[in-house]
């Protein structure tokens, strides 16, 4: 019976970190925006060159566009958006900032506080992350500017919030445009986690023991 739990177990654990480790794109796939948000920006809904793993993510700069349905290739998984947007650049590239990379995450993960997909929270988390990259004029007034910056959430409840040195597993997507060629506008993608790393790990380990247990 405990072969048997061991078993199991690490068979759990490699399946919670191949999940974690599905990254939806690759450098050099093609991409298509298939659904904008309301303010032009995110949430946008992206499909790989495969069509079979789709994501959502949100833009970075206000002065690249992308068009729905069509296809750009992925030029480059980085911590910095290409050419910078409005916010400028130092040496051709604008750093993604601490403090997006932590609401992008927990929107990936479905754990930002007060966020429900609905059209009014889609365009105040977009224009928070342009405020954020600054493409926007900061204003406290926006609920996720504030609470990125001030770690408030509502009602004396406050959150930890990423230093703006720290990104985490979040990354940026840069994209070109295929046809005609040129830049485009710099998306948020989820990267695996290290953590992702030593589940695997756990996981092989387990097998590894289960087997000698075997012979």
């Amino acid at each position: 019976m405990k072969k048997l739990i061991v078993s199991i177990l690490s068979i759990c654990l490699m399946l919670s970190a191949s999940a974690v480790l599905a990254t939806p794109v690759a450098l050099y796939d093609t991409v298509t925006f298939l659904d904008s948000g309301p303010t032009g920006g995110g949430e946008f809904l992206i499909y790989n060159n495969n069509q079979d793993v789709f994501f959502k993510t949100f833009c970075l700069e206000r002065n690249e566009y992308v068009s729905i349905d069509g296809t750009y290739q992925v030029v480059g998984i980085s911590d910095a958006a290409v050419m910078g947007g409005i916010g400028g650049a130092v040496n051709g590239a604008d750093p993604l900032s601490g403090k997006t990379a932590w609401l992008f995450y927990n929107f990936t993960m479905g754990t930002l506080p007060g966020y429900d997909g609905s059209d009014g929270m889609q365009a105040v988390l977009q224009d928070a992350i342009w405020m954020l990259e600054e493409e926007k004029t900061a204003s406290l007034n926006n609920y996720y500017y504030k609470m990125a910056t001030t770690g408030y959430v509502s009602e004396g409840v406050s959150v930890e919030v990423w230093a703006d040195n720290y990104i985490g597993p979040v990354r940026v997507l840069n994209l070109a445009a295929m046809s005609p060629k040129g830049a485009a506008q710099d998306q948020l993608i989820v990267t695996p986690e290290p953590l992702s790393l030593l589940l695997l790990g756990l996981g092989l380990m387990g097998l590894a023991g289960v087997r000698r247990q075997i012979k």
